[in-house]
């Protein structure tokens, strides 16, 4: 892995054949958490491509913007808005973020944009038109 403990796996034929091996090897692995970790990479490549980190590595705002697949724009008014943290390079204005706080902004993302899409559906079945 790359020294900025964070790798990107793009999904083309090569992958996918790499991909294959990987799957046949996780099915072998006797610890759960790895091996679903292991399968999760598997499907990542299979689905469009992934971003492996470190859970302690920490992230340029361009590059947590592209681990979660929202622009640098969004990421700096998430932080401008106090809804990630960040701390700077010594001496710097550059922001730093750990990748542990974006994986848990994104699960939290995810789940409340499950809870408006089933609102909008609750509405629609109520009768409301759409």
């Amino acid at each position: 892995m790359s020294s900025t403990r964070l790798a990107k796996v793009p999904s083309d034929t090569s992958s996918g054949n790499d991909a294959a091996i990987l799957r046949e090897a996780a099915e072998r692995l006797t610890n759960p958490q790895l091996k679903d970790a292991t399968l999760a990479l598997v499907d990542g490549i299979s689905d469009g491509g992934v971003v492996v980190a470190k859970l302690t590595a920490m992230l340029s705002p361009q590059g947590a913007a592209e681990m979660i697949g929202v622009s640098r724009q969004y990421i700096d008014k998430m932080i401008y808005e106090g809804r990630l943290h960040c701390t700077y390079k010594p001496g710097s204005s550059h922001k730093l973020l750990a990748t542990s706080d974006i994986v848990e902004f994104e699960q939290e993302r995810v789940i409340a944009g499950k809870r408006v899409g089933a609102a909008i559906n609750d509405v629609i079945a109520a009768g409301a038109d759409y």
